[in-house]
């Protein structure tokens, strides 16, 4: 949600639809509630996909430029920043993992959650 629609509704305290919610941004997407937990399920799927210090690398890098105006010193931080989760070893081993075509080894290491009633 940006700061124009955030600012309307906190200040008005108003109700408003999952349709208004989805058009400021309060929300990623809708689903009908028989679509729900797969809707869920196929968006944690993708999360599980990608690894784990990339995840945490990446909200850093959200954090540290958003709301920032872009200059080459923010642009040399991202460089670096990023340059420094491929060099690690997770990044390279999301990258053999690639060129092997194999899945990396976090993915392994997943634990699929139980499903409930199982």
């Amino acid at each position: 949600m940006g700061e124009r629609a955030a600012r309307r509704y906190f200040l008005t305290a108003e109700r408003f639809s999952a349709a208004e919610a989805h058009r400021i941004g309060f929300v990623h997407e809708l689903a009908q509630p028989a679509e729900l937990a797969a809707r869920v399920d196929a968006i944690l799927g993708e999360l599980l996909k990608g690894a784990p210090g990339a995840h945490a690398v990446t909200k850093d890098l959200i954090a540290a430029v958003a709301g920032r105006p872009i200059t080459s010193e923010l642009m040399a931080d991202m460089a670096g920043r990023i340059a420094g989760a491929r060099a690690s070893e997770e990044g390279r081993e999301g990258v053999r993992a690639f060129l092997e075509k194999r899945p990396p080894a976090w993915l392994a290491q997943a634990k699929p959650a139980a499903k409930k009633g199982a």
